[in-house]
């Protein structure tokens, strides 16, 4: 589609995410099958913690169902991802072999797109055997078509120890994406700058990156001037972050109009933002909103209840140490100190102060727990070596205990 090859492809004059989704949405109830794929590929670079999945899926369902290779292989990939919840290898296989002669027929005219599927399946050994040196092959006939995505594939995999590793190879395909404006190469050019200390570097291409509308270098742009305390800049690249989705600038949203930091105060637009990183599944949020749900008359235990279990889940330690809590106090939840200690041991690896106080004070007292006073005294005493003061007091009163003299025989 001529009208998308400024944003897959090196231009003089490259589109932006937004415009590239305004273009691509007006497409959509053509026929073409294609149509879906490129509009994955569009959502890819915005897909932060998953937040664009279902969405991503759905569009190469649709593809599939147009049988469009691109899309069906694309989707075969998706099915493969073991950790994805639409993980499904047998169906995987099942779209592969449906796709595998329309795809390689696009390959052997060398589509660049083709082209850089095909590598990607075969240095992952993906449905097909992993050969490393063919898939660099077609990666590069992806890039001699100047497209993009195979750029930061390259440098990628230029950069990785092994057979292949070439720093001047990874270098320069960096290079070839930041003077083509990709806003993922110009993002990693930044983070390379920010790594050595370089921030006037780095804020020169994540704003370049930040005006093509990639999510993340909105956020990380935010972030640097909120260190520099130029909240009002902050603020306007932590609203662009947040325009497409990105759950952790909508959290860090919320944060600046509760605290009035580069917007003026506003505690109900706060608590829109929270929830709406709490609807995303984004687990700060979820916990966050459950604590402030907690302070709440009269106490909706039942929605705190299912924030911290989702974001327990979902591994965040700061919502099992307080599931866990909720627990031990049998705060809206039936008193269960023994689901409270293993909650808590789940977490023990966090090193979290308040985590290894509780554990050590239930260690000690035999609470949920056979009672092991030493391996909870050292719980206790790490926590206390981490300034948490509820940790110090109750050593000064094990030790005041044990000091107390009796007259009774």
């Amino acid at each position: 589609m001529k009208f998308l090859k400024q944003y897959f492809f090196e231009s003089q004059e490259p589109m932006s995410m937004s415009e590239a989704i305004f273009e691509i949405e007006k497409h959509l109830h053509q026929h073409d099958g294609r149509v879906h794929f490129y509009y994955a590929k569009i959502l890819e670079k915005l897909n932060i913690e998953n937040h664009y999945l279902h969405k991503i899926i759905k569009l190469l369902e649709k593809g599939y169902e147009k049988k469009d290779p691109l899309s069906m292989m694309l989707y075969a990939q998706y099915l493969h991802v073991e950790s994805s919840p639409f993980f499904h290898p047998v169906k995987a296989y099942q779209v592969f072999l449906e796709a595998q002669s329309m795809w390689m027929k696009l390959v052997r005219e060398k589509d660049p797109f083709a082209c850089q599927l095909y590598g990607i399946f075969l240095y992952k050994g993906l449905l097909m055997k992993k050969n490393n040196q063919e898939a660099i092959r077609y990666i590069e006939i992806a890039a001699k078509h100047t497209l993009l995505e195979s750029y930061d594939t390259l440098f990628q995999l230029y950069q990785q120890k092994g057979d292949f590793y070439n720093q001047e190879m990874s270098q320069s395909y960096l290079s070839l994406g930041v003077q083509a404006s990709d806003p993922l190469l110009l993002f990693k050019k930044a983070m390379l700058h920010l790594a050595k200390k370089e921030e006037f570097e780095a804020i020169y291409y994540l704003q370049k990156s930040a005006d093509l509308d990639l999510s993340h270098a909105s956020f990380a742009l935010a972030n640097i001037y909120i260190k520099q305390k130029e909240h009002e800049k902050a603020f306007f690249y932590m609203e662009k972050a947040a325009t497409f989705d990105h759950p952790h600038a909508i959290y860090m949203l919320s944060l600046a109009y509760a605290n009035g930091k580069g917007v003026i105060k506003d505690l109900d637009q706060s608590r829109f933002y929270l929830e709406k990183g709490a609807s995303m599944q984004h687990v700060v949020s979820m916990n966050q909103l459950a604590m402030t749900l907690m302070k709440e008359t009269p106490k909706d235990h039942q929605r705190i209840y299912d924030l911290l279990y989702q974001a327990n889940l979902k591994k965040d330690p700061l919502a099992t140490y307080n599931l866990a809590m909720m627990y031990h106090l049998g705060d809206g939840l039936y008193q269960d100190d023994v689901k409270a200690f293993k909650l808590l041991d789940s977490i023990k690896q966090t090193q979290l102060p308040m985590v290894l106080y509780q554990l050590g004070v239930m260690l000690v007292e035999g609470k949920g727990t056979s009672k092991n006073e030493p391996l909870g005294i050292q719980y206790v005493k790490k926590a206390s070596e981490k300034k948490f003061k509820l940790a110090t007091e109750y050593l000064k009163h094990l030790e005041s205990k044990k000091n107390q003299v009796t007259f009774y025989a």
